[in-house]
């Protein structure tokens, strides 16, 4: 199934795990995607989320990828009426990541 387009009851998943996926989707598609894991989390659900740090959109190899600042990471979360849990970063075989987790708000 598409993430950007989930077909699934409303509160049905106590968690969804994210990881080195979201960074494939377009940012303009980005705030209806956060919103469709929301719409789909249980109030006392859990996202887990993790993206590639940077800046814009590119391809590399044929591929997507869309790269967020932190910042602006986190406030796309919170305008998506999620409330960050934790983050943490790592630098990976020279690519920077932010890892997160949040709930509904």
């Amino acid at each position: 199934m598409d993430m950007r387009h989930l077909n699934f009851p409303d509160n049905v998943f106590d968690g969804i795990w994210v990881h080195a996926s979201f960074f494939h989707i377009p940012k303009k598609d980005a705030l209806k995607t956060l919103l469709g894991f929301k719409r789909v989390l249980r109030p006392t659900g859990i996202l887990y989320i993790s993206i590639k740090l940077g800046n814009g959109e590119k391809f590399d190899r044929k591929r997507f990828f869309a790269l967020y600042t932190e910042k602006e990471f986190k406030d796309l979360l919170q305008a998506c009426g999620f409330k960050i849990l934790k983050t943490r970063k790592s630098n990976e075989r020279g690519e920077k990541w932010l890892y997160v987790f949040a709930k509904p708000a």
